[in-house]
């Protein structure tokens, strides 16, 4: 009773204050003092944290004292006094002014490293001191509660789970109502950029599950579109297979290519975008001239309103057959969601007249020439001045050119930088 003592390291010896401390260190290990305190004092009773006690210590303490008792603290620890009330508040209080500040720093390229170090400076710049030295961590290094931040940044594949912080889903449901399309696939081609225009360096906030990003628009609509052209015209694969892209060729270019394509085993051709006015290529895959004279319909109006049309004037392109014939080959068109208008014109041959195998998703079911007209306040309005059916006369408008074969994009392969579409082509052509 006279001789009470608290053993424990020197994070606590400035709590100790009724009893005497004996610190333990590396000088003084826990083996050590036993042999000198139990044999000096001749201790019996020993109490112990037994739910922070380990297995070697526990068997350590076993060898010179039989009897221990457990002291619980977890609920001792819960009771805070006057003085530790202050200081959480005031700690709570600088880990909000740090948030706040370091979810400026959260851009696209900036690494875990980078914003660990800025939480640090900002903590210290602000007369505080730190814990212990930040914990930054993307993506999948949020799993380990202990990661060392590293050159992690925001990549291709996170999931963004909030954008201007409200709800991912939510957020497209709004930009979705105020969007016109005829399918699905045009709606979210739209949207996916409609979600991120802005004015010219504005910022847009991005949430991930683990932090959030805030991203700087620099490129104006037109920059952004050159950044997505900026993929292979054509290429050749494994030899014998040809990958034309449909969106950027020219017509005169596919001439040139023209020796090298009968000599091919297959070709790809992908149409997920706007032909660059290269249609006539379509004449080297058809076995017979062209017999579709009435898919493209332009009502002849004589009253307002539309009433009383008094008939339809009939288009079609009139193709005619050229050589070399490359309808024999394994030909592959791919599409999506983004093929609309003279895309969808060029894709009517290749579903109508059979000449490929179409793969990818619909397009976008929106065809014929358009009726612009201006407003007041730079408004512009448009709408659709022709019919456009498909080859066999059956709707074309909110169904589109509807692909053999579908496929979906994956996550996985998006963060692989994998093109899942071309991927399934040349598996086609393949077998």
């Amino acid at each position: 009773e006279n001789n009470l003592f608290i053993i424990t390291d020197g994070r606590y010896k400035h709590a100790v204050l009724k009893y005497e401390l004996i610190e333990l260190s590396t000088k003084l290990e826990l083996g050590v003092l036993f042999k000198k305190i139990i044999k000096k004092f001749d201790i019996k009773r020993i109490g112990i944290e037994e739910q922070d006690l380990k297995v070697s210590e526990h068997k350590l303490i076993s060898k010179f004292i039989k009897k221990s008792i457990n002291f619980d603290l977890r609920n001792l620890r819960e009771i805070k006094d006057e003085f530790e009330i202050v200081n959480i508040k005031k700690a709570c209080i600088i880990a909000d002014k740090t948030f706040d500040y370091i979810l400026s720093k959260i851009k696209a390229g900036v690494s875990e490293e980078d914003i660990a170090f800025e939480i640090e400076y900002f903590i210290k710049r602000n007369s505080s001191n730190i814990s212990f030295t930040p914990i930054v961590a993307y993506g999948e290094n949020s799993a380990y509660p202990h990661h060392k931040s590293g050159q992690r940044k925001l990549k291709i594949g996170d999931i963004i789970s909030k954008i201007e912080n409200q709800d991912a889903i939510e957020y497209f449901q709004e930009i979705n109502s105020k969007i016109s399309a005829g399918t699905k696939g045009w709606l979210d081609v739209k949207a996916n950029t409609e979600s991120l225009f802005g004015e010219k360096n504005s910022e847009i906030t991005l949430t991930t599950s683990t932090n959030s990003y805030t991203i700087e628009r620099y490129l104006t609509r037109q920059e952004y579109f050159q950044k997505e052209t900026q993929k292979d015209v054509y290429k050749v694969i494994n030899d014998t297979i040809y990958y034309l892209n449909l969106d950027l060729i020219e017509m005169d270019t596919i001439n040139k290519l023209l020796p090298q394509l009968e000599k091919s085993s297959a070709i790809i051709c992908d149409l997920r975008g706007y032909p660059n006015g290269n249609h006539d290529f379509i004449s080297y895959l058809l076995k017979s001239n062209d017999t579709s004279k009435a898919w493209m319909q332009i009502p002849q109006i004589v009253y307002p309103n539309q009433k009383n049309i008094t008939s339809y004037q009939n288009e079609g392109w009139e193709l005619k057959t050229k050589k070399p014939y490359l309808g024999n080959k394994k030909v592959v068109f791919i599409i999506d969601g983004s093929a609309i208008s003279y895309a969808e014109s060029y894709m009517s041959f290749i579903e109508g007249y059979k000449l490929a195998t179409i793969i990818g998703q619909p397009t976008a079911g929106t065809n014929g020439n358009i009726n612009p007209f201006r407003l007041h306040g730079g408004y512009n309005i448009s709408w659709t001045g022709m019919k456009v059916f498909k080859h066999d006369g059956s709707q074309h408008h909110g169904i589109g050119i509807l692909p053999n074969i579908y496929i979906e994009k994956t996550i996985e392969g998006v963060k692989q930088g994998r093109d899942e579409f071309i991927e399934k082509a040349i598996e086609i052509v393949n077998q």
